[in-house]
């Protein structure tokens, strides 16, 4: 039996706010996360309760499938995974989206709360294909983030964006410099009849991609890196995303890179880590954090390049 890479990530406390085009998608508070990529082969760790009765997704070879069946209110299909670090650090979205029908694709969302007092406070919605690196605030945000919005239109005109308030992700972070990261995600719909594959989403070095228990992640898909770093064959997973840190001294500091964990790979599982261009690549010890620190293993390089072997705690 194929063991899953990702437990189910509890969500709750959703918002709803009933009168607004667009409501927010609430979550558990999450762990902060530094850059790294989130294989998704199980939507169970995925908050798709905005999905509509005739919007549908799916797992599939390489990608996530979403659908609707027509153009009404039920049509839609969204999805949200937490993400919790400042809003500053993103600075561009980008999703590689196949289409199969329908001429207007997913949009990104990165549900933010913009004063860090732990509540969502509003969406902000990328559309590149039509409002290029603006991005929208949705119609059911709070009234104070509308008010502090970088742009603003008359109310019925919006200057070719998609609501009275928008801006670049770093002038909303200009706008708003304590707003934090919620969730982020995508949507299609309500009201648009679509369907294609997404194979990746990037939301500044974070990097989403889904496919089928079992397959390997899509290389293709990772953030450009100046280089491999180190990789380390293990006996079982460990519960997604995972990041890692670098040993300085006697302390364990943040490392610039990300983690990837492959399964079935060579016979067995493999933890890769992957450094950031500029990163110094020769430390000796790393230790890798699952999901909300429940996790760590630690790793020492050796004197073969690429390669990395499980050790105890160096500080033990």
């Amino acid at each position: 039996m194929r063991t899953k890479w990702f437990t189910t990530v509890s969500l709750a406390l959703f918002m709803a706010l009933a009168l607004s085009l667009f409501a927010l998608p609430g979550a558990a508070p999450a762990a902060a996360q530094a850059c790294g990529a989130v294989h998704t082969t199980d939507l169970s760790s995925w908050d798709l309760s905005q999905t509509r009765a005739t919007g549908h997704n799916e797992l599939v070879d390489g990608g996530l499938h979403i659908w609707t069946e027509g153009s009404t209110t039920t049509d839609k299909a969204a999805g949200y995974y937490p993400l919790a670090v400042n809003l500053s650090t993103i600075t561009s979205g980008v999703m590689n989206y196949t289409p199969t029908a329908g001429s207007i694709p997913p949009s990104l969302q990165i549900v933010i709360d913009a004063d860090a007092n732990g509540t969502p406070d509003g969406i902000l919605v990328g559309e590149a294909s039509f409002y290029g690196a603006n991005w929208w605030l949705s119609n059911g945000s709070a009234a104070f983030v509308k008010a502090g919005a970088p742009h603003h239109g008359d109310g019925v005109d919006f200057q070719g964006n998609g609501s009275n308030w928008w801006g670049t992700l770093t002038e909303w972070a200009t706008s708003f410099p304590n707003a934090r990261t919620v969730q982020i995600g995508y949507s299609l719909g309500s009201g648009v009849l679509g369907d294609g594959v997404i194979t990746s989403m990037t939301f500044g070095c974070h990097i989403y991609t889904f496919g089928l228990p079992g397959a390997p992640v899509p290389e293709a898909a990772l953030p450009p890196v100046a280089g491999f770093t180190c990789r380390v064959m293990v006996d079982a997973p460990m519960t997604g995303p995972l990041y890692a840190e670098k040993l300085l001294g006697q302390e364990w500091s943040a490392w610039n890179g990300f983690v990837v964990q492959d399964l079935d790979k060579h016979g067995g599982i493999e933890i890769s880590l992957h450094h950031h261009d500029g990163e110094y690549s020769g430390y000796a010890y790393y230790r890798i954090i699952g999901q909300n620190g429940g996790e760590v293993r630690y790793f020492a390089q050796t004197d073969l390049p690429g390669i990395c072997v499980e050790v105890s705690d160096p500080l033990a």
